[in-house]
């Protein structure tokens, strides 16, 4: 009989909202898990690798169609070099644009499209 192939998961770790902190809580080392007491509780689950893979693969290429449609060329004077996006991940194996409070993680890095002597400095 053929041994059933092992299936393989990532260990997912967030933020626990739903848990409020106090001080001396018998189970506070337990809550807070392996991220360590400046972070906060958090929650741990094991997401399926390959459903994981999918989800980051989808949120790739969502945000690469998005990008696509934008024009590299700021006006006349700037340009972007390069993207920088942050996916976050559910502890339900879900995968979007990070985001932390209301600020979300995607930066975009510009570059002068003339020389430093044409934009006066």
């Amino acid at each position: 009989m053929a041994q059933k192939e092992k299936s393989k998961h990532v260990l997912v770790m967030v933020p626990d909202t739903s848990v409020h902190e106090t001080p001396g809580c018998r189970d506070e080392a337990e809550i807070r898990g392996s991220m360590g007491a400046s972070h906060g509780p958090v929650l741990k689950q094991n997401v399926d690798s390959e459903t994981l893979a999918l989800n980051i693969e989808q949120s790739v290429g969502e945000v690469g169609e998005m990008l696509s449609r934008i024009d590299p060329k700021i006006g006349e004077t700037w340009e972007i070099k390069s993207v920088s996006v942050g996916l976050s991940i559910n502890t339900d194996g879900s995968v979007g644009i990070a985001a932390a409070g209301l600020e979300n993680s995607l930066k975009l890095k510009l570059i002068p499209r003339k020389k430093k002597e044409d934009l006066g400095f």
